[in-house]
Order: C-alpha cells, then sequence, then structure tokens
C-alpha cells in the first residue's frame, strides 16, 4: 500500500506545495484527540513506508484497568500509520495540512 499512499502525498504536495508541516492526529484510549506535527520530507518517508512513526505508553493514556502491561526491560508503543486518504489542509495554518 506504500506506493498509493506516495502517490496520494505527491499529488496533495503538488496541489499546495506551501504546505511544509503535517499534523498527525489520533484519537487516545480516553477519547482525547492528540497531535504530533512533523515535516514534509518525514511524511513522505512515512508514505513510502521507509520510516514509521511510534508513541511512547504515555501517548495513549488509558484507564489502569485497560492500561497494556510494562515490562521490566521494555514499555509497550504504537505504531501510528497515517490514513492519508483524510489529508486535507489546515486553513487556521497555512503552511499545515491534517490527516
Amino acid at each position: 500500500m506504500p506506493s498509493k499512499d506516495l502517490d496520494i502525498l505527491k499529488k496533495f504536495f503538488a496541489q499546495n506545495n506551501g504546505v511544509k508541516f503535517i499534523r498527525l492526529h489520533w484519537v487516545d484510549y480516553s477519547g482525547v484527540l492528540r497531535t504530533r506535527i512533523i515535516p514534509r520530507a518525514r511524511s513522505i518517508r512515512l508514505a513510502t513506508g521507509s520510516d514509521t512513526y511510534h508513541l511512547a505508553q504515555n501517548c495513549m493514556i488509558c484507564p489502569i484497568s485497560t492500561s497494556p502491561r510494562c515490562f521490566p526491560l521494555k514499555v509497550e508503543d504504537w505504531t501510528l500509520y497515517p490514513d492519508w486518504t483524510s489529508l486535507m489542509l489546515c486553513g487556521f495554518a497555512p503552511t499545515h495540512a491534517s490527516v
């Protein structure tokens, strides 16, 4: 699927050359919308599959009853997979888009 993702991203950047940053949005387990901002170059690496975006365990705040297990040597993490079909301009930030 990375080639389809890259095609979407390239077409978007061709039409919106002023976009320099992509806002990655997700909803954590407590229902709060979270955002990380990445530069354009990293978004291209994500779309090609040559890079991944990991979230630390504390970025997915959740009730203790459903919290992930912590291991002594490693904390669990999650990988974000952007849905590039949802890519759109941020009207309030002209050099930003969101996904």
